[in-house]
């Protein structure tokens, strides 16, 4: 197993190749872990972001031209 209980935001950053890994990439887990992960990635590391049962956030990754990693969705369950 790559993740288990207790996994940081590296392991799942690891885990998913991120950012060197080609083509989407999608995961799946619980709080605060993917809040914590959201956060790291969108460059507000802390506390993480606070996401109900069944969000999903779209996050496109970094290009070659040095861009920032962007939220491109934010979806509560509700919108899915």
């Amino acid at each position: 197993d790559l993740i288990a209980v207790g996994a940081d935001v590296d392991d799942v950053l690891r885990a998913a190749a991120w950012p060197q890994g080609k083509g989407c990439v999608l995961v799946i887990g619980h709080q605060p872990t993917l809040g914590m992960v959201g956060a790291h990635l969108l460059g507000a590391d802390g506390d993480g972001m606070s996401l109900r049962k069944g969000a999903i956030l779209w996050i496109e990754g970094r290009t070659e031209s040095g861009r920032r990693n962007v939220l491109r969705a934010a979806l509560t369950p509700e919108l899915v």
